[in-house]
C-alpha cells in the first residue's frame, strides 16, 4: 500500500486548501491502495475543511505553528514524516522552507509540490524563490502547474524545462455546481452580479465596486453579491458607503452553498491582478454563469473572449465596466454564454484531476 502525506500550511478557506482536501477525498473514495495522512503545519481554526477531515475520519495533524518564523518546525515536521514514513510526499502552498530538510533526510522516494499560482506570486519573497528552485533543480521535488499559464510561469522563474514540470489543471464538482433549473428561467427585473473569493488585495475589489458603481448610475436595476471574508471586509464595507452603492452590493461572508448564489446569479465577476487557475470561475462555469474577468493568470486559459464571457486587461476598470453594462442590457448574449459555460466546464471535473494525481501517486 503506498503511503501519501499531504502537506498544508493551513486548512483555512482558500483555493489551494480546497483541492488538497478534494483530491484526498476522491481518491480515497476510489482507490483502497493509498493510505493518506495530511499534515497541517499550523493549528485549528475551526474551518469548514477541518470539518470535512473530521467528518470523513482523514488521518490529519496538526502541529500548532503561528504565524511568524519559528525553526523548531524543522524538527517537528521530520518526526511526523519519520512516524508516517511516507512513499510520496505532496506539497500544496508554500511552506518549502520548512519542510525541504526533513522530506531529504528523511529520504521520502517521490516529492511532489503544486503551484497554485504564478510562480513569482506563489512565493514573493526572493530568498524563499531561491529555496524553491533549489528544491526543483537540486532535490528531486517536481513541480506540478494548474494551468498553462501557471506552467510558463515556473518555468520562467526557476529556469526549468517543460520535461520537468507536470500540468495538472485544478477540478471542481461539477454535479454540486450543475444548475437544477435552466438559466433562461432567471428573473431578468433585477441583473445579479456575483464574485467569490477571499478579501484581499489581490482580487482587486476596489475596481470592482468602482465599475460597478459606473454601471449602476445607469442602470440601476443592478445587484452584486459578493461571497467571501478576509482582512479587507471593513475597508470594502466602508468603500461601498462613500460611493453610495452601499444598498446594492451585499457582502455574505464565508457561506458554504456557493451554489446557491450562483444559481441565483446572472453573471459572474472576477477583477484579479494575478490568479492560479481560480476554482470560484470554474464553479460559477459549473453553474452556467457568463464570466468577466481580468486576463489574471490561468483565467485566459478556461475563459473564452466572446464564448463564454468577456475578458479585459488587469486593472482597466473602463473596460471592466463596459462587459458589465454590455452582459446586463443584452439577454441573448447572456444566454449564449451561460451554453458555453456548461459545455466547458465539463472538462474541469474534480474526477479527471483526481484521476491524473492518482496515476503520479501508484507510479
Amino acid at each position: 500500500m503506498k503511503r501519501v502525506m499531504v502537506f498544508v500550511p493551513d486548512l483555512r478557506i482558500g483555493g489551494g486548501q480546497k483541492m488538497a482536501v478534494d483530491i484526498v477525498r476522491y481518491i480515497r473514495r476510489k482507490n483502497a491502495d493509498i493510505r493518506f495522512q495530511i499534515v497541517v503545519l499550523g493549528r485549528r481554526f475551526g474551518t469548514a475543511f477541518e470539518k470535512i477531515v473530521d467528518d470523513e475520519k482523514i488521518d490529519t495533524v496538526y502541529l500548532g505553528k503561528k504565524d511568524g518564523i519559528h525553526p523548531q518546525y524543522v524538527f517537528k515536521i521530520y518526526r511526523a514524516i519519520r512516524a508516517f514514513r511516507p512513499d510520496v510526499i505532496h506539497a500544496h502552498l508554500p511552506k518549502m522552507h520548512y519542510l525541504l530538510l526533513p522530506m531529504v533526510f528523511c529520504g521520502v522516494p517521490e516529492r511532489y509540490y503544486t503551484v497554485h499560482s504564478l510562480a513569482d506570486r506563489d512565493t514573493q519573497h526572493r530568498i524563499l524563490r531561491r529555496i524553491m528552485g533549489f528544491s526543483f533543480r537540486r532535490c528531486h521535488v517536481r513541480p506540478i502547474a494548474i494551468s498553462e499559464i501557471c506552467r510558463q510561469s515556473i518555468a520562467r522563474e526557476y529556469h526549468l524545462s517543460n520535461k520537468d514540470i507536470l500540468t495538472i489543471y485544478n477540478g471542481i464538482d461539477s454535479e454540486r455546481f450543475a444548475r437544477k433549473t435552466p438559466y433562461s428561467k432567471l428573473d431578468n427585473s433585477i441583473i445579479r452580479f456575483i464574485a467569490a473569493g477571499r478579501l484581499s488585495a489581490e482580487k482587486n475589489y476596489p475596481m470592482m465596486l468602482s465599475a460597478f458603481r459606473t454601471v449602476y448610475r445607469e442602470t440601476p436595476n443592478i445587484r452584486l453579491t459578493v461571497l467571501g471574508g478576509g482582512e479587507l471586509s471593513q475597508k470594502l464595507h466602508d468603500k461601498c458607503g462613500e460611493m453610495g452603492i452601499e444598498a446594492s452590493v451585499i457582502f455574505e461572508g464565508a457561506v458554504g452553498n456557493v451554489e446557491d448564489y450562483l444559481h441565483e446569479s446572472h453573471i459572474f465577476l472576477m477583477s484579479s491582478v494575478f490568479e492560479g487557475l481560480p476554482l470560484a470561475v470554474l464553479e460559477a462555469m459549473a453553474a452556467g454563469l457568463p464570466v468577466i474577468s481580468t486576463k489574471a493568470g490561468g483565467v485566459v486559459d478556461v475563459v473564452e473572449h466572446e464564448g463564454n464571457g468577456l475578458m479585459v486587461d488587469i486593472g482597466d476598470e473602463a473596460g471592466f465596466a463596459a462587459a458589465m453594462a454590455r452582459l446586463a442590457g443584452d439577454d441573448g448574449l447572456r444566454r449564449k454564454f451561460s451554453a458555453r459555460s456548461e459545455e466547458l466546464s465539463k472538462r474541469y471535473g474534480i474526477e479527471a484531476c483526481a484521476e491524473k494525481y492518482l496515476e503520479l501517486y501508484l507510479k
